[in-house]
């Protein structure tokens, strides 16, 4: 278990110097705050409709927008942009 806790944390600190190098910028502050408001407006329906953790939700959401920007950078990068 002590094992998995130390990898968790391993990867989570790769995450977020990755996060901070390539991601960390005004669209991603505006990204962060948008997706939080909205999560916390439609909280109750979220929970109604999903039976997930909101946090849970959270942390989905940046995942696949940080994947989604690195993405398009390589993509971008390779065609020149």
């Amino acid at each position: 278990m002590a094992g998995t806790g130390i990898l968790a944390i391993l990867i989570e600190i790769k995450v977020i110097e990755l996060y901070r190098e390539k991601c960390w910028d005004v669209i991603t502050l505006l990204m962060i705050l948008t997706s939080a408001a909205v999560i916390i407006y439609f909280g109750e329906a979220i929970k109604k409709a999903l039976s997930v953790n909101l946090l849970l939700l959270f942390v989905l959401l940046q995942g696949a927008y940080v994947g989604l920007r690195c993405y398009l950078e390589s993509y971008l990068e390779k065609r020149n942009y």
